[in-house]
């Protein structure tokens, strides 16, 4: 296909992919653009983990990384939601839901993280979002 095409122009390997090891599928960097050999140019997805909240304890809360997007315009095939930090862990009930939940069952500020994911390609950094559980 064009892809492949593409990949023996830019004299990288169709069935590699990623020949630079920064994380995107090199077809995805050559059809926008980008080297697939050179290291730092990558388009990646950009992950929103949202706004931070404030709840109260035993609330049902709602993580919300609808707002993630990739810069291609590409639809984000994966999310990846993990407790970062906290006083106490938390169970997210489907960490690969755009909008997992989990219950606030101790006090404390709590961070989580998202990554996000088009094709091969992995946001990085992760976005960060600060929930407080207030007693």
């Amino acid at each position: 296909g064009l892809i492949n095409v593409k990949e023996y122009e830019n004299k990288t390997q169709p069935f590699i992919p990623d020949s630079d090891g920064c994380l995107a599928f090199d077809g995805r960097e050559v059809l926008s653009g980008t080297d697939p050999l050179v290291c730092g140019d990558d388009v990646l997805p950009l992950p929103n983990a949202g706004p931070n909240q404030a709840v109260t304890l035993n609330d049902y809360v709602f993580l919300n990384g609808v707002a993630s997007a990739d810069p291609l315009g590409e639809t984000i095939t994966a999310y990846t939601w993990l407790q970062a930090a906290g006083p106490a862990p938390m169970v997210i009930n489907d960490p690969s839901l755009p909008t997992p939940a989990f219950d606030a069952t101790w006090p404390g500020v709590y961070t989580f993280s998202l990554n996000v994911e088009v094709w091969n390609a992995r946001s990085n950094p992760p976005s960060y979002v600060v929930i407080t559980v207030n007693p």
